[in-house]
């Protein structure tokens, strides 16, 4: 399968192309082209014969915020609804000015989830894909160039050498005004921290200022320390790179060759995420639906074609024999109006019968797995089964404890928080929730005869 990579550095643009396949990821082309000026480079680019649709493309992490939590969840909507909260948080815009995604790193034991989540400024991420449209190029998914650095290093160094698997190992990948940190814990991406670097500044003073600092920010944060600094890059001077911090840190150094960031995009398949605005994803859809309705038009005139001709070679013994088929069916026609309206009258009263049930039963069960300090102020049933549940509690944790165990019931699916307020009250901290669940009465046992 053939990838190609693009994505824009300083003021070039680098394009990549790799043949990748289960086994291997072999790089096929690797050039830089100059985007001074926009006429020539886009000539160039024509030149080059480069496919300009199904491009992958990515944003540097000093062009995003980034942070990690662990969340007292994991079901989806309740990921989705307090990730959309925290993005906020690290970028306080307006909800239509940015754009945010999340991945999922683990899934805890305890219930808990950790995620990292990104925000990247629209106004950004259209600057982005106006240039490489200038250029005629056709972008198929936005990465974070901070997973796709973790990919290869998943695949180059923790899959050669399990060991590094088991301790934190920190990458300082350098491409011309580009430097990025990563740090890897438990084979999973526990740090990130990027920045660009204007090259009139002091480049090795800033390689040292920022690899400390992120040493001591994840001591802080983690209460452990790299045990290894793995340097890589697209630069001339990588050796210098190596020179520098083998001179300056105890920790040992090392320079890999095989890490690269466009082949880490390569290589990038569920872990990625895609920071493609919803608007330009829906205008792909848009362009998409309407190649597949115009080969499904072309394909229903083909078949209609056909038919017509089977019809009018089939002679008139076919043609009586469709009149004779169609007057049994009309004669059949009323029983059978009969017996499905029957039919439709006996499930009515099957399901009210079993949506009777379904509610006392899990009131009951409700009752029962309710925690003990929260007040349960009102229940009631929707039209299509859901159910709302109103009350207060001590604290915000034990609502969501309270909603993990619906969710655990067998009564109940798809149970979340759908709305939480705190106030004081006498004094004390209360609490008021809403919480909507689905109802489903458990299909019965069938014995064995």
């Amino acid at each position: 399968m053939i990838k190609t990579i693009i994505y824009l550095i300083a003021h070039h643009i680098r394009i990549a192309q790799f043949d990748v396949s289960r086994e291997s990821c072999r790089l096929i082309e690797d050039r830089s082209i100059d985007l001074q000026d926009p006429e020539t480079a886009r000539e160039e680019m024509e030149k080059s014969g480069t496919p300009v649709t199904g491009a992958q493309s990515c944003l540097f992490r000093f062009q995003v915020g980034l942070r990690f939590f662990v969340l007292p969840t994991q079901e989806e909507g309740e990921l989705k609804r307090m990730t959309e909260y925290e993005a906020a948080e690290i970028l306080p815009l307006r909800p239509e000015e940015i754009v945010s995604r999340y991945k999922v790193l683990e899934k805890r034991l305890d219930g808990y989830t950790e995620v990292a989540v990104v925000v990247a400024h629209r106004d950004e991420v259209s600057r982005h894909l106006e240039i490489l449209q200038g250029l005629g190029i056709e972008v198929e998914s936005l990465n974070l160039s901070s997973l796709a650095l973790f990919r290869a290093v998943q695949k180059f160094i923790l899959e050669k050498d399990p060991e590094l698997s088991q301790v934190p190992v920190m990458l300082v990948y350098c491409e011309e005004e580009v430097m990025e940190i990563i740090i890897v814990s438990d084979g999973k991406l526990r740090f990130s921290r990027g920045l660009g670097i204007d090259k009139k500044q002091n480049f090795s003073q800033i390689l040292i200022s920022e690899v400390r600092h992120s040493l001591e920010l994840f001591s802080e944060d983690r209460r452990e320390s790299p045990q290894k600094i793995l340097v890589a890059g697209n630069r001339s001077d990588l050796q210098k790179v190596n020179t520098v911090l083998e001179s300056t840190f105890s920790l040992p150094v090392s320079a890999v060759a095989d890490i690269d960031l466009a082949t880490g995009l390569a290589l990038e398949e569920d872990g990625a995420v895609n920071l493609l605005n919803e608007d330009f994803i829906s205008a792909r859809r848009g362009q998409s639906l309407k190649r597949k309705l115009a080969l499904a038009t072309g394909l229903l005139l083909l078949n209609t074609l056909l038919v017509l001709a089977l019809f009018f070679t089939s002679g008139i013994q076919k043609q009586g024999y469709l009149r004779r088929l169609e007057e049994s069916i009309q004669q059949g026609a009323p029983a059978a109006r009969e017996l499905m309206e029957k039919l439709s009258r006996v499930q009515m009263a099957r399901d009210q019968q079993m949506s009777q049930m379904l509610i006392l039963e899990a009131l009951n069960d409700l009752v029962r797995i309710a925690p003990a300090d929260c007040t349960l102020a009102s229940l009631s049933v929707k039209e299509d089964g859901t159910l709302i549940i109103r009350g207060q509690a001590a604290s915000l944790q034990n609502v969501l404890d309270f909603v993990r165990e619906l969710n655990k019931s067998r009564f109940f699916r798809n149970a979340y928080l759908n709305y939480s307020n705190r106030r004081k009250q006498a004094k004390r901290e209360k609490v008021d929730f809403e919480i909507q669940s689905g109802l489903e009465l458990p299909k019965p046992e069938v014995s064995s005869p």
